[in-house]
C-alpha cells in the first residue's frame, strides 16, 4: 500500500486502487457544517494508514465489477505478528468505521456488527461524537434533519407491509407520519 487515497480506499504500488467493503469511514460530509478538518475523519484516516501503509495486503474480492473510478470492493487482510488481520474488523473494533452490511455473508456482517456494538458501548473513536449517535425511531420529527444521510436508527417494528416489489418496515402505527423504512428490490 502506497497511501490511503480516500476514506475507505488505498492506492497500491501497482497503481490500482481498492475500496474496503462493508464499512463506512467518517468524512466531513457526515456533519451539516462545512469544515476543513473533521476530527473523527482525521483520526480514522490516521488509524487506517497506520494499519496498512507500507504493508502488503491480501484481498478477498466481492466480485469482478469495478466502480465508476475503476476500483474494486475488497475485504483486506494484513499480516500482523505472524497472524492474518482483517482490516475492516480492526477499524470497526477501534471505533473508526461503521458497518454497512451489504454484499457480505451473514457471518462477516455478524462479526462486524458485534465489534461495532462493543465500540459503541465503549464510545471509542467516532462513537464519541454526537454526529454518530444511534437515533430513536419513535421521534420521527427529529429524524427529518438527518434525511439523505447515513444514520443508525433503532426501534421496534410495529408492522410490515408489501406493495408490489417494495417492502416497508413501519416503526409506528401511522405509516405516513411515523418512521418507516422502504426496502426496494
Amino acid at each position: 500500500v502506497v497511501r490511503v487515497s480516500g476514506p475507505n480506499s488505498v492506492l497500491l504500488a501497482d497503481g490500482n486502487e481498492v475500496v474496503l467493503a462493508g464499512i463506512l469511514m467518517p468524512t466531513a460530509l457526515d456533519i451539516p457544517v462545512t469544515t476543513a478538518v473533521w476530527p473523527p475523519a482525521r483520526e480514522a484516516a490516521t488509524a487506517f494508514a497506520k494499519l496498512v501503509v507500507g504493508k502488503s495486503l491480501q484481498f478477498a474480492l466481492l466480485d469482478d465489477r469495478r466502480d465508476r473510478y475503476g476500483r474494486q470492493r475488497v475485504h483486506a487482510f494484513v499480516d500482523d505478528a505472524g497472524g492474518r488481520l482483517w482490516v475492516q474488523s480492526s477499524l470497526v473494533k477501534l471505533g473508526q468505521a461503521r458497518v454497512v452490511a451489504e454484499n457480505m455473508t451473514s457471518a462477516c456482517a455478524g462479526e462486524l456488527l458485534k465489534l461495532e456494538e462493543l465500540a459503541r458501548q465503549r464510545r471509542d473513536g467516532l462513537w464519541r461524537h454526537a454526529a454518530y449517535a444511534v437515533r430513536p425511531a419513535d421521534k420521527p420529527k427529529d429524524l427529518l434533519r438527518y434525511r439523505s444521510s447515513y444514520q443508525i436508527v433503532e426501534g421496534v417494528v410495529v408492522s410490515v407491509s408489501q406493495v408490489r416489489s417494495k417492502l416497508f418496515l413501519n416503526f409506528g402505527k401511522n405509516r405516513r407520519t411515523d418512521f418507516t423504512i422502504g426496502l426496494f428490490g
